[in-house]
């Protein structure tokens, strides 16, 4: 009877183990995508961001010098949403415009 009531305390002792276990690397695993998913946010804002500046820039040079004939704009509207479920990053409109 001794050997049952330790054999079933150590199979629920380990059972218990594997259980808080098991929550630690989901809880990790649910941080990481957040965090993840925020770091995607950001970079997409900066990016969008930089990608403006840098049409910008292009279109000014190109105005100033005229060394190029064609060139290119493109223009994205990043929507970004973020609710308590997901977090999402919806290209709303995209358009190339064509300048010659």
């Amino acid at each position: 009877m001794n050997v049952v009531v330790v054999v079933v305390v150590v199979v629920v002792i380990i059972v218990a183990a594997v259980v808080v276990v098991v929550i630690i690397i989901v809880a990790v695993v649910v941080v990481v995508v957040v965090v993840v998913v925020v770091v995607v946010v950001v970079v997409v804002v900066v990016v969008v961001v930089v990608v403006v500046d840098v049409v910008v820039a292009v279109e000014v040079k190109v105005v100033e010098a005229e060394a190029l004939a064609v060139y290119f704009i493109v223009a994205f509207v990043v929507k970004i949403s973020i609710s308590k479920d997901m977090a999402r990053v919806e290209v709303v409109e995209s358009r190339v415009v064509v300048t010659k």
